[in-house]
């Protein structure tokens, strides 16, 4: 962007920004540009770090200045044809200011991460704390909280670049991999990224068309495509996934009541951790005589997916589709088959 001064990416920056910010800060002697360098290399000595040029002086200065930066007011003088440099606010430093513009535009992102998550925020910033409390002490004992991750995740790198593309607005060419397949390349207006069992989901419009979901593990190349106008969404998340189990959503399958026979045994953690928000035990309800003295009755409204026949199947015996008959033979076809496979060893 024209006229932008991006925040200094040196290692040492804070260490150059703090030691300008000490000299401008004091109105007892004249800083120019010669007296500026020499604290800013004293300071990265104690520091260990590299001497530096004149011109990265005079960068961080346009940095301290900017509206990205710490919008400083620094009055320049002179004295004997010499520029000196000092605050127009002599009790203003930016040690005293919580955070710069740019830090405050990363945290804003940040929030907007959080907001896509599900679930109660404060649930979640508290499983932060834990994270970041059991790091901080991970050398002092044995380690007492775990986090479920997924370090061997194919293509992880790619999620910043496309969540800054999300926020940004920018359409992006991708490579997409699907299994047993060939490289197929799309241009994609992103608008979701979603994280469901251990892995991460893109979702965006392909020319302005319908809406379609990328396995960010089965995603080669990324890149931004500036010749490509964005396309805004129109969807609520939020609505999108909330008759659903997973990230798939079809379009030709309406949402339905599933019933399902769920054991004895088994429902108080189906119950604790239910199979969908919508799920509701059915008291009174008549099962079938074989059934009725060690299942209950349970009922959720989704709309039938992959997801959730694995996610059914997953509870093996002790959970029975009872309708509708499209699901039940779904499922019960799978087993079929899963029991054949083992009449062959």
């Amino acid at each position: 962007m024209i006229g932008r001064i991006d925040m200094p990416k040196n290692k040492y920056a804070q260490t150059r920004l703090l030691a300008i910010d000490q000299c401008l800060h004091d109105q007892s002697r004249h800083y120019g540009y010669k007296e500026l360098l020499n604290a800013c290399n004293e300071a990265l000595s104690r520091d260990k770090g590299d001497g530096l040029s004149l011109r990265t002086v005079q960068n961080d200065l346009d940095y301290l200045r900017s509206s990205n930066g710490y919008n400083a007011e620094i009055d320049e003088y002179w004295i004997n044809r010499k520029k000196y440099f000092k605050y127009h606010d002599p009790h203003f430093t930016i040690a005293k200011l919580p955070i710069n513009r740019e830090e405050y535009n990363i945290l804003q992102n940040l929030l907007g991460v959080v907001s896509y998550f599900e679930g109660n925020m404060c649930g979640w910033m508290d499983d932060l704390e834990m994270h970041l409390h059991g790091l901080l002490h991970e050398n002092c004992g044995q380690k007492i909280v775990s986090f479920e991750e997924n370090p061997d995740l194919r293509n992880s790198h790619l999620l910043r670049q496309i969540f800054n593309n999300i926020v940004e607005k920018r359409v992006i060419e991708l490579y997409y991999q699907p299994f047993g397949k060939t490289e197929e390349k799309y241009v994609v207006s992103p608008y979701f990224l979603k994280q469901y069992n251990r892995r991460w989901f893109l979702l965006g419009r392909i020319n302005g068309d319908a809406l379609y979901t990328f396995p960010i593990d089965r995603i080669t190349r990324v890149s931004e495509v500036d010749s490509e106008p964005y396309v805004s969404a129109d969807i609520d998340f939020d609505d999108y996934f909330y008759d659903i189990v997973g990230v798939t959503r079809y379009l030709d399958h309406p949402v339905e009541e599933i019933l399902l026979y769920v054991k004895n045994t088994r429902f108080p953690y189906i119950d604790t951790n239910p199979i969908h928000p919508s799920q509701k035990l059915i008291h009174d309800y008549k099962l079938p005589e074989a059934l009725a003295e060690d299942f209950v009755a349970v009922s959720i409204k989704v709309s039938v997916n992959h997801e959730l026949i694995n996610t059914l199947l997953s509870f093996g015996c002790d959970v029975v589709v009872a309708s509708p008959q499209t699901l039940k033979d779904a499922l019960e076809s799978n087993v079929r088959a899963s029991l054949q496979n083992y009449f062959h060893l």
